[in-house]
């Protein structure tokens, strides 16, 4: 009995050592390691029945199966990280039968196309930050009806002497009103495609769609054109001619002066151009030698720069975007309709929202062009 724990020790030992010369070497099993591997448990497991079948009946342990037999073993070298291929004597059989039982390893599941692939992280596609967030358009949601903003002209106090009687000052008021339209997205994918995506594929699209309505609305308040034939709704650069600029300080910084002469605010105002823009007049000196940039922290001439494609190359926009209005009316529409592609086994997702946008005030805003 102890020759046989003593050898069962040895066994489990150089079974180990094994799994160490793998981790070390990072290498696989040699063909006469897989041999050695399947003889030296073939033995353990006829020496833990022949110790078994000799213990007396108080001293016998709990009862191994002869998975249990071997999975010491088995558990040594998978920590190793290596896939090998056990075999395994037949219940009954004589150690040294030729007759064994194959396990079934990851190659035949994947082969038998029973191996589950699971996605850990989905990369989402890049979308530029909301420019109405960043530069302070208010946005109401849920509006009901028409929206319209009052424009109030300014009147000019009057210099009287004693007892003088001054002239009635008339307010002109007048009224912008908002065009809206429907924006609106739909995707469709297989019931096979959710399923097997274990959910997945269904999260990825509920988070695209508001961002593709997102992303259009960015287009539509910053594109100095309309962003196709139909769309009503435009932003502050459409229909205005850009001014060609110098891409110096001193320039750029004359075009800002000329709105500000008009009354805006300049705690409001902001510069609208593209990343390759912004890059150029960061590496742009406001003066020969100076080593300073146009552009640092983000600013020119003192107001903050937001980039986006939809502003188009070589284009800079500048003006107050308080008096850009944007307003989402009713709700956010979002349709899961299961139905209509039942035929194909399809599940159409669509998501719907009314939008819309006025300028208050287009003499607040300015179209510049760099030229050479």
């Amino acid at each position: 009995m102890k020759k046989n724990y003593e050898r069962v020790a040895e066994i489990n030992a150089r079974l180990r050592a094994i799994a160490e010369a793998m981790k070390t070497e990072e290498r696989d099993l040699t063909d006469t390691e897989k041999g050695e591997i399947a003889q030296l448990e073939r033995e353990k497991t006829y020496l833990l029945m022949q110790m078994r079948a000799t213990m007396p009946e108080s001293a016998e342990p709990k009862p191994l199966s002869r998975m249990q037999a071997y999975r010491a073993a088995m558990r040594a070298i998978a920590a190793a990280g290596r896939a090998i291929e056990l075999q395994v004597r037949e219940e009954g059989t004589d150690p040294t039968s030729p007759d064994v039982a194959k396990l079934m390893m990851t190659d035949d599941l994947k082969a038998g196309a029973l191996f589950p692939i699971t996605i850990q992280d989905v990369i989402m596609p890049l979308t530029e930050d909301l420019i109405y967030n960043k530069i302070g358009i208010q946005m109401p949601t849920g509006c009901r009806g028409g929206y319209e903003w009052p424009v109030v002209e300014a009147v000019e106090a009057q210099i009287a002497g004693e007892a003088e009687e001054l002239d009635d000052q008339k307010i002109n008021l007048d009224k912008v009103a908002t065009v809206t339209q429907r924006i609106g997205v739909s995707v469709s994918a297989t019931r096979e495609s959710l399923f097997n995506s274990d959910g997945k594929l269904e999260r990825i699209i509920r988070e695209l769609l508001p961002r593709a309505i997102a992303e259009k609305m960015n287009k539509i308040i910053l594109s100095p054109e309309k962003v196709n034939v139909n769309c009503a709704i435009t932003g502050p650069f459409v229909g205005k001619t850009a001014k060609a600029v110098a891409l110096n300080f001193k320039a750029l910084n004359k075009e800002k002066a000329a709105l500000l002469s008009k009354g805006v605010k300049s705690q409001y105002m902001a510069w609208v151009m593209t990343e390759s823009m912004k890059a150029e007049l960061e590496a742009t000196p406001k003066d020969a030698g100076s080593g300073i940039m146009c552009i640092e922290n983000d600013r020119l001439c003192g107001l903050p720069v937001f980039c986006h494609s939809a502003i188009g190359e070589g284009n800079i926009g500048l003006g107050d975007f308080r008096y850009q209005v944007a307003g989402q009316f009713g709700d956010f529409y979002f349709i899961v309709d299961p139905y209509t592609g039942a035929a194909s086994n399809k599940v159409k997702f669509t998501l719907n929202v009314d939008f819309g946008t006025a300028t208050v005030r287009p003499e607040v805003y300015t179209l510049l062009k760099a030229s050479v």
